[in-house]
């Protein structure tokens, strides 16, 4: 609890981060150093950057939806586009996201609701379709 402060942070006994904050975890829990960390960082935005220029791709938000129902939806998507797409963050039940190619992730959002009865899509402002080996 915040209001335990420093307490809190001496009492912790794992740390824990998704994606970006994988690293706070790991300077968190002196694994790294924070200068390290900064580098770290650095160099995987530079990389992250490098491939999403190398190919249009992205990351939708699936809310509503078992994750089985959330892979089919994948399946159809991809064959509906002829791109690849798959889950890439198991986020909780009902909530997951996936990334592909951008015209699969326009068709997840087009066919998601009327088809799949998912509650609703997001279209997540990122670069690339971070987390697969898309």
């Amino acid at each position: 609890k915040q209001e335990e402060g420093e307490e809190a942070v001496d009492a912790a006994t794992c740390a824990m981060g998704l994606s970006l904050g994988e690293y706070s975890a790991l300077c968190f829990a002196d694994a790294i150093s924070f200068a390290d960390g900064v580098k770290i960082t650095k160099a995987r935005g530079e990389a992250m950057q490098s491939a999403a220029d190398a190919v249009d791709s992205g990351m939708v938000s699936v809310i509503g939806l078992g994750k089985d129902v959330v892979a089919e939806l994948c399946e159809a998507a991809a064959e509906k586009s002829g791109k690849s797409i798959r889950i890439a963050n198991f986020l909780c039940n009902g909530n997951y996201a996936v990334s592909g190619a951008s015209e699969a992730c326009d068709v997840v959002t087009e066919i998601a609701k009327p088809d799949f009865k998912a509650r609703m899509t997001v279209k997540l402002a990122v670069a690339d379709a971070f987390h697969t080996d898309f």
